[in-house]
């Protein structure tokens, strides 16, 4: 009975490692291969035919612009209304002060490499199964523990 304890113990072990090991690659690979969003301000020499006052520029505008030909990196569009603006007004060039831009939007993508991919989707199968059997695990082993001491108290006691 030594035996099959030590087994169900390994077994637990292996099955709390593969989904520690399955949790953690459900979290990093999401957290490492996300979209890029950024935003890039060129200074315009000459007054562009269509622009926009921008009187009040968000943080990430001011920086845009504050260094041109750099790309200001962002969470998402949502961190600033310049897209909504620029679709609004049907021009990416803007008047801010005595100063024109033109405002360039990047998206990037990067993606995991296939071993990566297969991982990830390994993980997402792997963690509930092995959460699964480790459930089934110890549940049969408080069955047993329960089974066993039931039969020792009905054995009848043999006299000498």
């Amino acid at each position: 009975m030594d035996k099959k304890l030590t087994r169900t113990k390994i077994g637990v072990i292996a099955l709390v490692l593969v989904a520690v090991s399955s949790a953690i690659v459900l979290i990093y690979i999401p957290a490492r291969y996300h979209p890029t969003y950024a935003i890039q301000a060129e200074r315009l020499t000459e007054k562009p035919d269509t622009y926009f006052y921008l009187d009040n520029p968000d943080v990430y505008i001011s920086q845009a612009i504050s260094n041109p030909q750099e790309l200001v990196t962002l969470n998402s569009f949502d961190d600033t209304q310049i897209d909504e603006l620029v679709e609004e007004h049907n021009t990416s060039n803007i008047q801010v002060n005595d100063s024109y831009y033109q405002i360039g939007f990047v998206y990037g993508d990067n993606f995991p490499s296939m071993t990566e991919y297969y991982l990830y989707w390994i993980s997402l199968v792997a963690l509930p199964l092995s959460i699964v059997a480790i459930i089934v695990l110890i549940l049969f082993k408080v069955i047993r523990q329960i089974s066993a001491r039931n039969f020792k108290k009905r054995k009848p006691e043999v006299e000498s």
